[in-house]
């Protein structure tokens, strides 16, 4: 069974955090360019960007920790998925008229973000549950 471990997670998770800070300054900055060139709403594109925003501060947030939580990871690999799952819809089932490279630059990013999703969640196995740790609370009399 194919394993990722902690360290090799929290490289993953730095890619995914400047992978996705990079599309998101993309798709929020270009978007009424891409939007010429890919055939994709500069509304969905500047939505798209925001919200790749979000997933890219949490992925940097969980990567700065020597141990990621593994809730965390998997919040992180389970909403990329999603974003698979609606890069998907996007070009196949919203009716949007999307040119040849619009299909190329969407379904390129869905499989990196898949293949991010894998190693996240593989890497996950690997992080125990944070527990909490035992603050010592000393009183001076």
């Amino acid at each position: 069974m194919l394993t990722v471990s902690v360290s090799n997670l929290r490289r993953v998770l730095w890619v995914d955090a400047a992978s996705g800070l990079t599309l998101a300054l993309a798709h929020v900055a270009l978007s009424d360019q891409l939007q010429q060139w890919l055939g994709l709403p500069a509304r969905w594109l500047w939505a798209s960007g925001v919200i790749v925003l979000g997933a890219a501060l949490l992925s940097g947030s969980l990567a700065a920790r020597a141990a990621p939580p593994r809730w965390g990871v998997r919040l992180l690999a389970a909403g990329n998925l999603l974003w698979v799952a609606a890069s998907l819809w996007e070009v196949w089932g919203a009716g949007l008229a999307l040119t040849t490279w619009g299909e190329v630059w969407v379904l390129a990013q869905a499989g990196f973000v898949l293949l991010l999703a894998d190693l996240e969640w593989l890497g996950s196995r690997e992080v125990r549950r944070e527990a909490p740790q035992a603050s010592a609370v000393s009183v001076a009399r």
